[in-house]
């Protein structure tokens, strides 16, 4: 009978302490998934978090695009070309009229250096040609970036210039000088209207750093002009008293002869005299 009773309280020691340890690792079990539940639910967060971040990087990448285009367009003027401002058409038409002027400044610079008949004006014409070149050059780089395609077909083979190009000797001297003191005061008075009245500063400041130079231009020119009109004037003077000396002279031997002229008469007569009263 004890060892029955005995037996059996083994028996439910041995179930006891099989369900505590089924229990224990049900237990462990549960905790395992929970911590794995609990990584699983951090590691979203965190993902999550990026796609948030990343979001945000994305529209922030996008703003500065957007930002970066509307500032190149801004930028941009006829002619897609990058960095140029659309230009008014009076400064359109000012940088084409003078690129036009500066070819024919130095095609007859390049004439009057070569077959001038003065030094001034061969000095002058070399003047016109480095001047305006450079001039002309700095010129085409400021329409190219403006989107402004410069007309080069035109030539001073046309008007009072073409006219200039057939002539030679002191003609062509006169007549270029003439031509140079017209043409660089009608160049000051545009360059002074567009160096005080132009909106774009690439314009404005070509006018302005280009005008001193044509001033002295045209100050040499006006000089070079008067000196050689003066030349003109003193040729003409002498010219005039060589042709009054010579009609003194004419006139003087024109006397004289009327004088002999006389004086024969005279003893023809006193000839015939003696021929119809001869001496007794």
């Amino acid at each position: 009978m004890n060892s029955r009773i005995l037996m059996f309280t083994g028996l439910a020691a041995g179930l006891a302490l099989a369900q505590n340890t089924q229990n224990s690792q049900q237990d462990r079990s549960n905790s395992t998934t929970r911590d794995s539940s609990s990584s699983q639910r951090s590691t979203s967060t965190s993902r999550s978090g990026q796609d948030s971040s990343s979001s945000q990087q994305n529209s922030t990448s996008s703003g500065h695009s957007s930002s970066s285009q509307d500032s190149t367009s801004s930028t941009t003027g006829r002619g897609g070309h990058p960095g140029t401002t659309s230009l008014s058409s009076s400064e359109r038409n000012f940088l084409m009229k003078a690129a036009e002027g500066g070819r024919m400044e130095v095609e007859l610079g390049q004439r009057a250096a070569s077959q001038g008949s003065s030094e001034q004006v061969k000095s002058f014409g070399q003047r016109m040609v480095d001047d305006h070149t450079k001039a002309n050059q700095k010129l085409e780089q400021i329409a190219s970036s403006k989107g402004i395609t410069l007309d080069k077909s035109k030539s001073s083979s046309s008007g009072k210039a073409g006219q200039m190009m057939n002539m030679s000797g002191e003609q062509f001297d006169r007549a270029y000088m003439r031509h140079m003191v017209s043409d660089h005061q009608k160049d000051v008075s545009e360059f002074e209207k567009m160096s005080n009245n132009a909106k774009d500063p690439e314009v404005k400041a070509f006018a302005s750093e280009t005008l001193p130079t044509l001033r002295e231009h045209l100050q040499q020119a006006r000089s070079i002009n008067q000196s050689l009109g003066s030349m003109s004037g003193r040729g003409s003077s002498s010219n005039s008293s060589s042709s009054s000396s010579h009609d003194s002279n004419s006139s003087s031997s024109s006397s004289t002869r009327s004088t002999d002229s006389s004086n024969s008469g005279n003893t023809n007569r006193r000839d015939n005299t003696n021929q119809t009263n001869p001496t007794k």
